[in-house]
């Protein structure tokens, strides 16, 4: 008897020092853990206060560029994340310039073709961060050879970057964004801007619009006020599919007059006919509702070396 109470008691004992080691080892491994992160952020927000300072010709760019080569790609791309969202136009295009060749852009775009689905998302990403030719290649070839969650973020990132093969590749596969969240279909097509309005506008007009891409553009459309752009929504309000007609009434809201009632169907019907003085959009495209006209795109200059 006493010998069970003695043994029961040493592996009450030895129970207890295991307990105790492993609450030890789970408290050393998260003061580790916290540490690791402050010197993360420490190193992030020094690289981004650099590119502040290579912006404000403060710091040469030579420099700069030893200082993100010896940097680890952790610290690269989180100071990246927390800049590029602060600048744009010829800012963004110098500090794109100069990191075009280094190592941790080349990682990116390998990444992009041979990593894993988890891995691909996260260097489609980062390589939106930088306005660089290489980039825009890299991004729009892969989009026919990724998984659909792959390429959404790829397609988010061409948008960035304002894209136009991106846009047109959309326009062309529709179906990319089916199954995909609402809001992710609409920051695609808003991150291009409303210089893109025209290009975006005949995804209202196909023979059978439906679709989250119709979706998207409709109320893309409605947020930018497009006024050039109210025949095709009140097109869209005798559809098929009722998310498509609340998106038309609910853009047609932002235009600031209140919609028709849908009809059955507008692909036969003709438009009234209207003064040549007037400068107002038709209440519905040429030639009825039905088909999708020539795609207009946004002039852009060229793109001049910053050096």
């Amino acid at each position: 008897m006493e010998y069970r109470s003695s043994l029961v008691a040493q592996t009450a004992l030895a129970g207890g020092i295991v307990t105790l080691l492993l609450a030890g080892l789970t408290l050393g491994l998260q003061v580790l853990l916290r540490r690791r992160v402050r010197s993360l952020e420490r190193r992030v927000q020094a690289l981004a206060q650099d590119y502040t300072r290579f912006l404000t010709g403060s710091l040469g760019a030579d420099r700069l560029r030893e200082t993100v080569a010896r940097a680890p790609a952790a610290v690269v791309w989180g100071a990246l994340e927390r800049f590029a969202d602060n600048i744009a136009g010829e800012e963004w295009a110098r500090l794109s310039w100069e990191l075009e060749d280094l190592r941790h852009v080349a990682r990116e775009r390998r990444a992009l073709v041979r990593a894993s689905p988890w891995r691909r998302s996260i260097a489609a990403r980062r390589l939106g961060m930088l306005d660089q030719p290489g980039n825009r290649e890299a991004l729009h070839q892969s989009l026919d050879r990724n998984p659909p969650s792959v390429r959404l973020r790829v397609l988010l990132s061409l948008a960035r970057l304002r894209e136009r093969s991106g846009l047109r590749w959309l326009l062309a596969h529709p179906e990319a964004l089916e199954g995909a969240a609402p809001t992710i279909a609409v920051a695609v097509l808003k991150r291009y801007g409303q210089g893109f309005a025209d290009a975006i506008r005949p995804a209202l007009l196909r023979s059978d619009p439906r679709g989250a891409l119709v979706v998207a553009a409709a109320e893309v459309l409605g947020l930018w006020r497009d006024g050039a752009s109210r025949g095709s929504l009140e097109c869209l309000l005798g559809s098929q599919g009722l998310e498509e007609r609340i998106a038309a009434a609910r853009a047609l809201g932002h235009l600031g007059r209140s919609a028709p009632r849908p009809r059955a169907r507008w692909a036969g019907s003709r438009p009234p006919r209207r003064s040549s003085r007037s400068s107002a959009p038709p209440a519905t495209p040429r030639g009825g509702c039905a088909g999708t006209p020539a795609t207009r795109w946004p002039r852009t200059a060229p793109r001049a070396s910053p050096r």
